[in-house]
């Protein structure tokens, strides 16, 4: 169990946003037992992605924290893919104190990350490259007990999963119909994720 003390801020949030989805669930299970006849598998299509967009905004928060943290520690690689444009450059120089900068570089990187998505496999490795932490999958591998190929392929599938209620309405395109989901899908959503953001923050 993680200490709350040592928990990066970025985690903090997370687990203050994941919370809500006690209240969709016990809205869910109040209803189909209320109202057994109406259909509200939707409840759990938000629920679905609900928890994939915690997990992104977990990686957005948790890239800027910690690479204000290395930034200033004087930890970061000569080849850190992030680069700085001189006016940029200049203004953390010519900022006043250290608070000013931190949050000129925080500022600096959420813009650059703005329109990137941190869910699936090949853009997580991208966002934990940031802040240079490599090799993902075999890092997180003896943590979570899986191999290496099935952490990613899993999350792939979530992904997708999750693309598909988002941008295409969850439709089946051969029958038009709505793809099936149950309460256990969103169940094993929630544990791979919630797992997968532990585990991660251990190796930050």
């Amino acid at each position: 169990m993680l200490n709350l003390l040592k928990m990066s801020n970025s985690l903090k949030t997370y687990k203050r946003s994941i919370v809500y989805l006690t209240d969709i669930s016990s809205l869910y299970n109040y209803i189909i037992k209320a109202a057994p006849n109406l259909d509200v598998s939707q409840l759990l299509r938000w629920q679905y992605a609900f928890i994939i967009s915690c997990f992104d905004k977990y990686l957005h928060d948790l890239v800027r924290e910690k690479f204000v943290a290395k930034f200033f520690s004087c930890s970061l690689s000569p080849k850190n893919p992030v680069s700085f444009s001189s006016f940029q450059i200049q203004n953390i120089i010519c900022a006043n104190n250290t608070i000013d900068r931190e949050l000129l570089i925080d500022g600096y990187l959420q813009q650059m990350n703005a329109k990137s998505s941190f869910q699936a496999p090949r853009n997580v490795e991208y966002a934990l490259s940031l802040i240079e932490v490599n090799k993902v999958w075999s890092a997180l591998s003896p943590i979570m007990g899986f191999t290496a190929e099935d952490i990613s392929a899993k999350l792939a599938i979530i992904v997708n999963r999750r693309n598909k209620i988002v941008h295409e309405s969850d439709i089946d395109q051969p029958t038009g119909m709505l793809t099936q989901i149950d309460d256990e899908m969103v169940t094993n959503c929630y544990i791979f994720i919630d797992q997968l953001v532990n585990a991660i923050e251990s190796i930050v």
